[in-house]
């Protein structure tokens, strides 16, 4: 009896939940959640503000930011005294990353690796050429196979990106991006937008071009066969003709049926046979008629491919090579939905989708680039591939480049500045334009009213060699240790 007690007093005392611990605490939260210091209501002074909507500059205006979001952007405003308050300097939006890969398996890049030429061996990093196997997943979602623990979020926010537009890592048709920020606990908490476009990872092979002219093809006859109504049943024919009188046929006369006497059995002889009544017959019942056999299910794959086709759904076309566009066009040449290229080339390349703006603008292409210089063909002289294509029409969104290249973004942008593009039309190309294009826009991308305070906070002008990021501010809470002079 002693022991049961004990035992029963043991376990009451296991049941009763610890208390959580700030150090607890710490191990739950994600590494981008350890860098964010605690909301407080902020006044950005006589601050200088890039908005992001490809505009001037505005010059200073004070930016009031409460509960994560910028309640008031103008000059003369009333600050509140519980304010903390931001001298000087200059504010542009959070960046808003295309194409990231950010928190998903194999998107580390790969170690440098050694080869040998003509006898010589040397190190560098493997070829970014596209796979020849092509993956057939349109309908995954990418959001779905994202880790909110990956250590890629921080090192990112560090440097300002405050909004990701993922994609699938893998070539072919590969899945579904969509728009996230970097911080959550649970990917639910994470995505702003989801299903926002199809990703075609091309590549210069016959594997990746069958997959996209076969599967298309496919798309097609399904929404040919949705549009095809099955015919309707003819009503049958009247016997008589229209406006004749019906005929009735006479009733037959009927005849009572006399009784009869019953035989009476004679006497010493036989008795009498029964009368046997005839059988009567059932009367004949219809057959039902079978079921119609069900329609098979719509191949779920097949479904997505057929909403980029009806230009339901955003395409974007990832390339290594102008081969790869040229390849994927006539691969994709029955259809005519629009496409955003997504390129993301090396500093001095000689094939970048400048010298193919007839077929850009033919299909409606909007580019999504690196942000660097290229070099003119046979040559070792920089040109400046973006600003031909803004000015023959194309629309172009920036990216920012690999986590080594964020600190630089911002001199290679003050370089495509003095080879010809304004200063607003840049920094909407990091911040406006990208959201826009994915549809996130009344969130995300801008510094308005009513806008998520996604703020890059610099010393000085971005676009000044003099200047360096002071301070980022996600969602209105400072970011710790940021370190990204240049």
């Amino acid at each position: 009896m002693l022991t049961l007690r004990v035992s029963l007093a043991l376990v009451a005392a296991l049941s009763v939940p610890l208390p959580v611990t700030a150090q607890d605490s710490d191990v739950l939260k994600t590494p981008a959640e350890k860098l964010l210091s605690e909301a407080k209501a902020t006044a950005f002074i006589g601050v200088d503000v890039w908005v992001g909507d490809g505009k001037k500059k505005l010059t200073g205006v004070t930016v009031l930011v409460e509960d994560g979001k910028v309640k008031e952007v103008g000059k003369d405003l009333s600050v509140p005294p519980s304010y903390e308050r931001v001298v000087g300097g200059c504010l542009t939006p959070g960046i808003v990353m295309l194409g990231s890969t950010v928190g998903q398996s194999g998107s580390r890049p790969a170690a440098a690796r050694s080869f040998v030429v003509r006898g010589r061996r040397f190190r560098g990093m493997p070829s970014r050429g596209g796979s020849s196997r092509a993956t057939y997943t349109p309908n995954v979602k990418v959001t779905s196979k994202l880790r909110p623990m990956d250590g890629g979020w921080a090192e990112f926010l560090k440097a300002g990106v405050t909004t990701h537009a993922v994609r699938p890592v893998k070539s072919g048709l590969s899945g579904l991006g969509g728009v996230v920020r970097p911080l959550g606990r649970k990917v639910e908490d994470m995505v702003l937008a989801d299903e926002r476009y199809l990703y075609i990872g091309m590549a210069s092979n016959t594997a990746h071009k069958k997959l996209l002219r076969d599967n298309f093809k496919k798309a097609k006859e399904l929404i040919e066969a949705r549009k095809k109504k099955p015919a309707a049943k003819t009503p049958a024919k009247p016997a008589t003709k229209p406006g004749a009188k019906p005929t009735t046929t006479p009733k037959a006369a009927t005849t009572k049926a006399v009784p009869q006497p019953k035989p009476q059995p004679k006497p010493g002889g036989d008795k009498p046979k029964p009368v046997q009544s005839k059988p009567t017959q059932a009367t004949p019942t219809t057959a039902k008629k079978p079921a119609a056999p069900k329609k098979k299910p719509e191949d779920p794959k097949l479904v997505v491919l057929a909403k980029a086709i009806e230009k339901k759904l955003a395409v974007m076309l990832s390339i290594n090579s102008g081969g790869d566009l040229l390849h994927a066009l006539d691969a994709l040449s029955d259809t005519d939905f629009p496409l955003v290229l997504m390129h993301q080339f090396s500093r001095g390349a000689t094939d970048t989708p400048d010298h193919m703006v007839a077929q850009l603008k033919k299909r409606k292409v909007r580019c999504v680039l690196s942000a660097d210089l290229g070099y003119a063909p046979n040559t070792r002289y920089f040109v400046n591939p973006i600003a031909k294509l803004m000015k023959a029409g194309v629309e172009v969104v920036l990216v920012p480049g690999r986590q080594h290249e964020l600190k630089t973004l911002w001199f290679r942008l003050n370089e495509l500045a003095r080879a010809g593009i304004s200063r607003a039309k840049l920094v909407e190309a990091i911040s406006g334009a990208p959201a826009k294009l994915v549809g996130v826009q009344n969130r995300v991308g801008t510094i308005a009213k009513g806008m998520d305070a996604n703020l890059l906070h610099f010393s000085r002008d971005p676009f000044s060699p003099a200047t360096h990021l002071v301070r980022v501010y996600f969602e209105g809470r400072a970011v710790k240790g940021v370190s990204t002079k240049h």
